[in-house]
C-alpha cells in the first residue's frame, strides 16, 4: 500500500489503479488544485510515500449506520429522489429512523447510501462499513416530500439511509480498531488520516477516534492529519475518497528473522 496526499482533486488515476492507496486529501478551495504536499523538496498537489519491507493493514471507520433495508428507487429527477419502495422519500427517510430524530431532521447527520445488489443482504452493514457503498450528501429535504442528493440517481439502483452520532461513530471506530488489532501483531506505528468533521470538532472537546487507537495500541507510535477527504481501497478493486471517515494504517514488517 501507499500512503498518499492530495489536493482538492482525487487523481482519476488512483481510483482505478490497481496499488492500494490510504491518505487523504485536502480542499483549501472546493475543487481545488492547490500545492499541499511536500516532496522531494518542492510543493506538490499529491504525493505517495512507499514504505519498503512493510506490511500496511487498511482500517476504515465510515462512522455511518445504516438505517434499514435498501429500497430500489422508482422516480428520481436529477438529483431529486421522489420514490423508493413504494413510498415518497421522505416516508422512506422517517420510517428508519429513531422516533426523538424525526423532528426536526437532523439532515447533517444523515446521509444516503448507494448499495450495489451483493452488499444488500443480511450483512449490508459489515459489507458497507469494510468499503461497500458509496455514501452521498443530503442537500435538501423538499416541500414535495422529495430529497435532493449531491449525486444524481436513476430508477431502479438501490437505495439506502444512514444516520451518524458521536456514539453510533465512536461504536464504529472501536470496531475498527479491534479488527485491525486482531490481524496484526506486533505493529510499528500507525499513520492516521481523519477527516477534519470527525476528532474534537465531532466529539465536543475530545477526540475520541484517537482515544480508541490509544487504548486499543497502548504506546504505539502515532502519526497523522485532519483532512477533507480520506483515502482508501475500495473491495472491487482500485481506491476511492471517502468523507466523515478515518483510516488508519497498522505498519508491521512484512517479514520476520528467525533466529536458530
Amino acid at each position: 500500500a501507499l500512503l498518499s496526499y492530495a489536493g482538492g482533486r482525487f487523481p482519476p488515476a488512483w481510483r482505478e489503479a490497481d496499488v492500494r492507496r490510504v491518505g487523504g486529501s485536502f480542499a483549501a478551495l472546493p475543487g481545488g488544485s492547490e500545492a499541499v504536499a511536500w516532496q522531494q523538496g518542492r510543493l506538490t498537489a499529491q504525493c505517495s510515500v512507499q514504505l519498503p519491507g512493510m506490511q500496511v493493514a487498511i482500517g476504515v471507520s465510515r462512522g455511518w449506520q445504516l438505517l434499514g433495508d435498501a429500497c430500489r428507487v422508482d422516480r428520481s429527477n436529477a438529483y431529486e429522489v421522489l420514490e423508493l419502495g413504494g413510498e415518497t422519500a421522505l416516508e422512506s427517510l422517517q420510517r428508519g429512523l429513531p422516533a426523538d430524530f424525526r423532528t426536526p431532521l437532523p439532515v447533517v447527520s444523515l446521509c444516503a447510501v448507494l448499495l450495489d445488489d451483493d452488499a444488500a443482504g443480511s450483512d449490508r452493514q459489515r459489507a458497507f462499513a469494510a468499503g461497500a457503498g458509496q455514501a452521498i450528501a443530503i442537500l435538501a429535504v423538499n416541500a414535495d416530500r422529495s430529497i435532493t442528493l449531491a449525486e444524481r440517481l436513476v430508477p431502479g439502483q438501490r437505495l439506502a439511509w444512514a444516520m451518524r452520532t458521536p456514539l453510533l461513530v465512536a461504536a464504529d471506530m472501536r470496531r475498527s480498531v479491534a479488527e485491525l488489532a486482531a490481524s496484526t501483531q506486533d505493529p510499528l506505528a500507525a499513520v492516521v488520516f481523519s477527516c477534519s468533521g470527525r476528532g474534537p470538532c465531532f466529539y465536543a472537546g475530545e477526540d475520541r477516534d484517537l482515544d480508541c487507537l490509544r487504548e486499543g495500541f497502548p504506546g504505539l507510535p502515532l502519526l497523522g492529519s485532519y483532512a477533507t477527504g480520506q483515502i482508501a481501497p475500495r473491495l472491487a478493486g482500485g481506491n476511492q475518497l471517502l468523507q466523515n471517515a478515518v483510516v488508519t494504517a497498522l505498519i508491521s514488517p512484512a517479514t520476520r528473522k528467525t533466529s536458530v
